[in-house]
């Protein structure tokens, strides 16, 4: 799962936070500096490496209200079901699948002669805004209420007791749509070699 905690101020005061639970499928391909131009048994002991490649994941930002968990995509917290938003046009709502660009440095440890151990961590650029639900403006609070109340209350969760206007308090900014998403793996795993080529043997 992704999650994130803000530490600033002005994030701390907007209230707002998730959970994202994102399964990924990746094809990468993998560089080591330390060449190996003979059998599996006669690499290096150890190697650093790099990788980049494509990925496509899944992931559903969800919400704490009371004791459940919500999922947010449904609730169109920036409008994206509403036909009038308070702001220009509404966002489209976002799909719950998307692509990355993985790419990401680790080192391979030989264990034993067929069995590697492989630490990496691995940076993800994705080609959405949208893994905290967080990306442009606060829809009009009394439309999104109208639609759906736990859309309105996990879309603006500023304390009006402080600020009595709610978003629009911060001229309706609720994300920077500007930039995307990241979010990063980091992978401890093992890799054993099969080795099925068989030599030659001559007489």
């Amino acid at each position: 799962s992704a999650a994130r905690a803000a530490t600033d101020i002005p994030r701390r005061r907007r209230n707002l936070s998730f959970r994202s639970p994102l399964s990924e499928a990746a094809l990468t391909f993998r560089y080591e500096f330390f060449a190996n131009n003979r059998r599996y048994k006669y690499r290096p002991q150890f190697s650093p490496y790099i990788f980049g490649g494509v990925a496509v994941f899944a992931y559903n930002p969800q919400a704490k209200l009371g004791d459940e968990w919500l999922d947010l995509q449904p609730l169109g917290t920036e409008g994206q079901f509403l036909a009038d938003c308070g702001y220009e046009d509404c966002p489209d709502p976002y799909s719950l699948v998307n692509f990355a660009i993985p790419f990401g440095a680790g080192i391979r440890y030989t264990l034993t002669e067929k069995i590697d151990i492989n630490v990496e961590i691995g940076l993800r650029k994705p080609f959405t805004d949208y893994l905290d639900d967080v990306s442009g403006q606060y829809a009009d609070y009394e439309e999104l209420y109208a639609f759906n109340p736990n859309a309105a209350l996990l879309s603006d969760r500023i304390d009006r007791a402080v600020y009595p206007q709610g978003g629009r308090f911060w001229n309706g900014i609720r994300g920077d749509n500007t930039q995307m998403d990241w979010y990063v793996i980091s992978v401890v795993s093992a890799t054993y070699i099969l080795d099925w080529v068989k030599c030659p043997k001559f007489r």
